[in-house]
């Protein structure tokens, strides 16, 4: 009876090793505010916000409700009804390749795509009418920016050392004159900037440009 048993368990080991079956991808989710949630897809790093109204800001980057996994983020989805993204939102954001913004969003806060490295463009919805102080600062392979003619503020240091950018096009942008160029400070590739007139007063401190 013993040896029956064993060997049935034996059995029971084997065909477990030969019957592996794969295990779906993990979803992660959790509350941004009371209309708002985020989902995670780990099986494309895809972190999706939906809902309507704001991405509320937060005091740094560790209150995050989605902290966890950001190092994993390769996408970022903002759905329609979203119309302001708070600061440190996607701070750090080291892994992240791709945004994609909704027609609704209005703004986006001080800090709120810093250091996405890995960053190469960014379209801007009509309809956006600000940029935080650091909005993409340090996105360092960020290298096309696409305005629409809504933008009425660009904050300090927003696009600052973003090293692949050789050239920038702020046109029609009401309401806002830089007596420096901090937006685009230590763009060390930046060869064209094509702005609105008063927009930018003192042009002394821009790179050499051909």
């Amino acid at each position: 009876m013993k040896k029956r048993i064993v060997l049935c368990l034996m059995v029971a080991v084997l065909l477990s090793t030969l019957f592996v079956f794969p295990q779906k991808a993990k979803a992660a989710s959790g509350f941004v505010s009371h209309t708002i949630n985020w989902y995670f897809d780990s099986s494309t790093g895809t972190l999706t916000f939906k809902g309507t109204g704001r991405v509320d800001d937060v005091p740094n980057e560790t209150m995050r409700t989605w902290k966890d996994v950001m190092p994993k983020v390769k996408t970022i989805e903002i759905s329609q009804g979203i119309t302001y993204i708070g600061c440190f939102a996607f701070y750090g954001g080291e892994n992240v390749t791709s945004v994609k913004l909704p027609s609704s969003l209005t703004y986006i806060a001080d800090h709120a795509f810093e250091g996405c490295g890995k960053l190469e463009s960014i379209v801007f919805p009509n309809g956006i009418t600000g940029l935080g102080n650091n909005a993409f600062y340090g996105c360092t392979n960020l290298k096309t920016i696409d305005f629409p003619n809504t933008l009425s503020r660009i904050g300090e240091y927003a696009f600052a050392n973003c090293d692949e950018l050789t050239s920038l096009e702020i046109l029609n942008v009401a309401g806002n004159t830089l007596s420096d160029i901090s937006p685009v400070a230590a763009c060390v590739k930046l060869q064209e900037l094509n702005v609105s007139e008063n927009f930018l007063t003192d042009t002394s401190a821009l790179p050499p440009m051909n």
